[in-house]
């Protein structure tokens, strides 16, 4: 049984319990997240500090970002905590 999309871009599906980060991994594979194991959600300003211009990967190891050219234009960026 297939399950219900909620949401779906070129970026991310969302779906009853998880959401599916397409193309997070190099050079290519998708990355799934419960919902349970979310622990915060946030909605940042595109800055330098924020991640505008990266476009895949991580500058610290605590932030990781998946592919999406347009970053670097969008008005928003949302980030996710998740529990360890």
């Amino acid at each position: 049984m297939r399950p219900n999309t909620i949401y779906s871009d070129s970026l991310v599906k969302v779906y009853e319990t998880n959401i599916l980060f397409q193309n997070y991994y190099f050079p290519f594979g998708s990355k799934v997240v419960e919902f349970s194991d979310i622990l915060g959600f946030e909605k940042k300003s595109p800055t330098i500090l924020n991640g505008k211009w990266r476009i895949w990967g991580t500058g610290n190891f605590i932030v990781w970002y998946p592919l999406d050219w347009k970053r670097p234009r969008r008005n928003s960026i949302f980030r996710i905590r998740l529990a360890s």
